[in-house]
């Protein structure tokens, strides 16, 4: 393979949109094929977070206008696991805003994760934050 340059990286920049997407696709189809995998998500967690990311709209120091709402029941989590694997995903992540969670919203996690591994079979993920070693 050859080395990437700022020349090739310019000269692809210069491509015309459909082009550069044709060219995207032929390298995905030579190293993934065309397969597709669906993965379904939920935002367990939103806003809130008492961080001051410049870029990112969860803050509480910013007005970016997200919905923010405190971590979502057990209930929802294994709802939306439920919902994500009806209609043929393979994966489903859990995210929350937040530098961390604190224990009580941790358990509810851990109890859904459970839940969602023994009654709905799907592949789990997650963006939760930093975790002490404890919590992992």
């Amino acid at each position: 393979m050859d080395a990437v340059t700022s020349d090739k990286i310019n000269v692809l920049l210069e491509l015309p949109l459909m082009e550069l997407v044709a060219k995207a696709d032929k390298i995905r189809k030579d190293f993934a094929g065309s397969r597709l995998e669906i993965c379904g998500i939920i935002n367990a967690k939103s806003g809130l977070c008492n961080q001051d990311c410049k870029f990112c709209a969860q803050s509480l120091k910013h007005s970016s206008g997200v919905e923010a709402y405190p971590l979502k029941s057990k209930q929802d989590i294994l709802k939306a696991a439920e919902d994500a694997k009806n209609i043929g995903a393979e994966m489903f992540g859990i995210v929350t805003s937040g530098n961390c969670l604190n224990d009580q919203e941790l358990d509810i996690i851990i109890s859904a994760i459970s839940e969602i591994k023994s009654k709905v079979g799907i592949g789990l993920c997650g963006s939760l934050g930093a975790l002490n070693k404890e919590q992992l």
